[in-house]
């Protein structure tokens, strides 16, 4: 029979082991060591619980089994609070990148639209009707930059077979 207590001297051997037995009996016996709940002691046993969550990642183990690791016995209450804290962090973290990028990409198809717009306004108020093919494809069109030249080229262009031309040449 093997006993917890037989493994306490062999920390180094533990800890430098690639079997995950290994590892989480030294996890155990660092929560065993810290079990008198100083603040000393928490800080320790979360520093030891971070430690074997970061050895399971790089020993690729995957992550649902980590997740289950790191339900180890003994969260404290400083432990609970972190990881609260942490959780609400990232979650605000997150929503506010996503919001960023939402508004960001928001703006840009704004910019598309009215530019595409202001190419057909301009044409029609230079030429007159603006024939159906060529409205189909300046509203087809997806790429700012492109939208921009045939802009310039709608206010520069003597007619529309030009400005048909240009069109072509860049879609």
């Amino acid at each position: 029979m093997v006993k917890l207590i037989d493994f306490r001297a062999r920390h180094d051997e533990l800890s430098k082991s690639n079997n995950l037995f290994a590892l989480l009996t030294l996890a155990v016996l660092k929560v065993q060591e810290t079990a008198e709940g100083t603040a000393q002691d928490m800080v320790t046993r979360a520093h030891w619980k971070l430690q074997v969550v970061r050895s399971l990642y790089v020993r690729r183990v995957p992550q649902r089994k980590i997740l289950k690791v790191n339900t180890m016995a003994y969260v404290t209450s400083f432990e609970r609070i972190g990881i609260k804290r942490g959780m609400e962090k990232g979650m605000r973290m997150g929503l506010e990148k996503g919001l960023e990028q939402g508004l960001e990409q928001g703006l840009e198809q704004g910019r598309l639209i009215s530019t595409r717009d202001s190419i057909l306004e301009v044409l029609e108020d230079r030429f007159g009707t603006v024939p159906d093919p060529v409205q189909s494809a300046v509203e087809g069109l997806s790429d700012i930059a492109v939208c921009k030249k045939l802009l310039r080229e709608a206010v520069r262009a003597s007619s529309m077979k030009d400005f048909e031309a240009e069109l072509e040449s860049l879609s």
